[in-house]
């Protein structure tokens, strides 16, 4: 993987390390920071590129959906991958229309971490699969007219 600036987003701050240095010693990736809140977000922003936002929704003092509007008109390159242990469908689809690049459960593996910073880097996007079904389970549930389901073709197998 490309040398990525990134920043660690992180309430807790202990695994917020941890996060880093799993990042810096396994995937060759420079954590140029590990902040706490808000306001410490900001001021890294401000002062140096960064390439990425590993970004926790649950902060002290600010909700995370408003951090990624601010942090992308900071620096609209930026790239945001939410790192929550909040994954319910509003929650997600708030993020990702707010600018985020993707979207990943903390129950889920440091290698699923590592690709999906590695997909959002390759200008992708990335939702780790439970939350893309429940995602896509909403949109077929859906009575908005937004996102209906096609209708589908039986096949009969002999």
């Amino acid at each position: 993987m490309k040398s990525l600036n990134v920043l660690i987003l992180e309430e807790h701050l202990v695994f917020g390390e941890a996060l880093r240095r799993w990042l810096e010693d396994r995937a060759g990736i420079c954590a140029v920071g590990n902040v706490a809140n808000f306001g410490e977000a900001m001021r890294v922003a401000r002062g140096q590129k960064i390439d990425m936002v590993v970004l926790d929704l649950v902060l002290p003092w600010r909700h995370g959906i408003a951090m990624i509007s601010a942090l992308k008109a900071l620096q609209p390159t930026m790239k945001i991958l939410v790192f929550s242990a909040r994954g319910e469908v509003s929650i997600v689809a708030g993020a990702l229309a707010a600018g985020a690049d993707g979207f990943l459960a903390k129950r889920s593996i440091f290698d699923e971490l590592v690709c999906a910073i590695q997909c959002i880097t390759d200008g992708g996007r990335y939702i780790c699969p439970n939350i893309a079904h429940d995602l896509a389970m909403r949109g077929i549930r859906s009575d908005t007219g937004r996102l209906r389901p096609r209708p589908t073709r039986s096949f009969t197998f002999s």
